[in-house]
């Protein structure tokens, strides 16, 4: 009996401690919430000689509050939209932002300029600490002075103090604002006022967030976007396979423009499935099936055309993707085919908006990311990203920077930004000053490269090694480009003697290009084309240029002897056999080109009005293996250098 009445007591003591948790969370639910919101005078306690500053007064907290409030939303969570703390024309081309107009939209989730992940979602607690804080900073404004109230009043204002709390349906607003009134002999103080909006906030951010924890974990806008470059392979090539003879050549600017053109059209088909708006069934594949579905609240999805698009396709030099044909094995004997994956790096804003029947809207951007044809990884919403490799610096370094002119005059560069990299980490540094100076302090590396860029200048690029014992400054000379008007001669192959110059006709095409390693420093260039000049640098450069003939172009076929089995000791151990190749009729055909290093000196550079650039025609082949043999133009080249190097003129 004794040990039941032990547990008797020990029961009640635990009923009791859980009767005072539960109060206690009751009180803080509840009676805190309560008294928080109900400390306000009723309109009809306030005397009738100053009902007109308290109606002046609220006037001005409705007026502030519903701008606040339409800045949360149309700005996906934020009155006061994140910095990009890189250079837009630079760093980010998004710039932390959907552009609408007279707004800008932040992402929730984008990534930097190194490629790390940035979360931008706010919390529930951010948003109202927000809020707050705008009708802190901006009812004064409002009010200016009580100026537009009738006379008669002498009114003393203190601090303005601010409270918020969004609920799922409606948003509270406290404001704590002390006056002392005096009007006609009578003196009032009027303090707290409490305003209510009906504006489904609370919903709408959960809605959001529940579509958000969605592509972060299922990727869905990127693998929509994956489906575009795999189903629509005439525009958006994914997977090249052809047999011809003839270079394939595509443009990333073109694939860029076309792919932008299917998202206008498929991105505003895409909806939540169980919300207030959605398509058709037959529709299925475009529907995002999040946890949490409101089913009052419609959401769209949205994409403009004029928004940036960062596209980048593997292997391209340039604008320019060329596809050359490979000569066919023994099974093929001297047939052309053409195969290649190409690999594409992807970055456009979609713009997210949930709305009801009130025309309140929360929007938000998502920047969507392929890098190599694989979607980008999953992140945590509500969950900042650890810090990167960019962010833990130790070395100071002063960087100076000198730019060439096009007129050849060196000087210091003003506003150059430098980047730092290390493996695969490229880190923003800063902008050179007006005496073209930057003292930074750089990450930790060895044989790191330091970067400088500035619009119409060449990268300066130089080593840098930014241990203890490493350099503490550097210097770096940048050269602008300067552009030139070229022009192509072709110099036709006759007998091993080139004749000519002489100019392109009606049926040709040439194209070149010029680069430096593995990076374009000028241009590539296209006749017929619109753009007739170039960008060059004092630099050796590699040219490599092909002559195209644009009208078909019937091929003889051929027989060609070949082993029946594998070569031993350069010995057919079973024998040969004849195989006969049909001909063909081919739409365009390689007539020669070029291939060579070219050392453009400064002076020439400078002094010169044009250049003009040359090409080799072989001629047109007459059977199936001249073909491939078309393409070697830096065999065709050999033994013509010197004559074949571009002229200034």
């Amino acid at each position: 009996m004794e040990k039941r009445g032990q547990v008797t007591i020990f029961v009640l003591i635990a009923l009791i401690l859980l009767f005072v948790l539960v109060g206690v969370y009751f009180v803080k639910e509840v009676f805190l919430e309560q008294r928080l919101f109900s400390e306000i005078q009723e309109p009809g306690s306030i005397p009738s000689q100053i009902q007109s500053v308290n109606l002046y007064v609220d006037t001005c907290i409705d007026t502030v509050a519903l701008e606040g409030v339409g800045l949360l939303g149309y700005q996906g969570g934020y009155i006061d939209v994140p910095q990009d703390p890189l250079p837009v024309s630079v760093a980010n081309p998004f710039s932390n932002g959907v552009f609408l107009p007279g707004l800008k939209v932040p992402y929730w989730y984008y990534e930097d300029f190194n490629g790390d992940p940035v979360n931008l979602v706010p919390s529930l607690g951010d948003m109202e600490g927000s809020l707050a804080r705008y009708m802190e900073e901006n009812l004064d404004a409002c009010i200016s002075n009580f100026e537009d109230l009738e006379e008669g009043f002498e009114i003393d204002e203190g601090n303005v103090v601010s409270e918020v709390e969004i609920k799922e349906n409606e948003v509270y607003v406290k404001v704590r604002y002390p006056l002392d009134i005096k009007k006609e002999g009578t003196t009032y103080s009027l303090s707290d006022h409490v305003q209510s909006y009906p504006i489904k906030l609370g919903r709408m951010y959960e809605q959001a967030i529940s579509i958000m924890e969605y592509e972060n974990e299922r990727l869905w806008l990127e693998n929509k976007s994956l489906d575009l470059i795999y189903l629509d392979d005439e525009k958006i090539p994914g997977v090249v396979l052809g047999f011809s003879c003839s270079p394939l050549i595509y443009s990333e600017r073109d694939i860029s423009n076309d792919l932008k053109q299917s998202l206008t059209v498929d991105v505003p088909l895409y909806y939540v499935e169980g919300s207030k708006i959605e398509v058709s069934g037959e529709f299925d594949t475009l529907a995002l099936k999040p946890k949490e579905v409101d089913k009052d609240l419609r959401v769209d999805f949205g994409y403009d055309l004029d928004w940036p698009m960062v596209l980048d396709v593997k292997p391209s030099n340039g604008d320019v993707i060329l596809l050359e044909p490979f000569e066919g094995n023994a099974v093929f004997g001297s047939l052309c085919f053409n195969y290649e994956q190409l690999f594409y790096d992807i970055k456009y804003p979609i713009l997210v908006s949930v709305s009801d029947d009130s025309g309140y809207i929360f929007q938000y951007g998502v920047m969507v990311v392929i890098r190599g044809n694989e979607a980008r990884g999953k992140v945590n919403v509500l969950e900042d990203s650890t810090a990167s490799y960019c962010e833990i610096r130790e070395k100071n370094v002063a960087v100076y920077v000198e730019g060439v002119d096009t007129t050849g005059v060196v000087g210091p560069l003003t506003d150059a930004d430098v980047f730092y990299r290390c493996v695969s980490n490229n880190c923003y540094i800063g902008r050179t000053d007006e005496s073209g100076h930057l003292s930074g302090i750089f990450p930790i590396c060895g044989n790191g490269e330091l970067n400088v860029k500035k619009e119409g200048y060449a990268d300066g690029i130089i080593t840098l090694t930014t241990f203890d014992n490493g350099e503490d400054s550097a210097n770096v000379a940048m050269d602008s480009f300067v552009e030139k008007p070229f022009t192509i001669k072709i110099y036709d192959l006759v007998n091993g003697v080139l004749i000519g110059p002489r100019e392109l006709k009606d049926d040709e095409e040439a194209m070149f290009q010029i680069s430096y390693g593995d990076s374009v420093f000028g241009d590539v260039g296209i006749v017929p084309g619109e753009d007739t000049t170039i960008k060059l640098v004092p630099e050796v450069f590699h040219l490599k240029g092909n002559l195209i003939k644009t009208t078909p172009t019937s091929v003889e076929g051929e027989s060609i002897t070949r082993c029946k089995g594998p070569e031993i000791l350069g010995v057919c151990s079973a024998g040969t056999e004849t195989v006969t190749i049909p001909g063909e009729t081919v739409e365009q055909v390689i007539l020669g080109g070029v291939e060579l290093d070219w050392k453009i000196g400064v002076n020439e550079l400078y002094f010169s009005d044009s250049v003009e650039i040359y090409l080799i025609n072989k001629g047109v082949p007459s059977k199936l293996s001249d073909l491939s043999s078309n393409f070697d133009v830096l065999s065709l080249t050999k033994g013509f250098e010197e004559k074949m190097e571009p002229a200034f003129l």
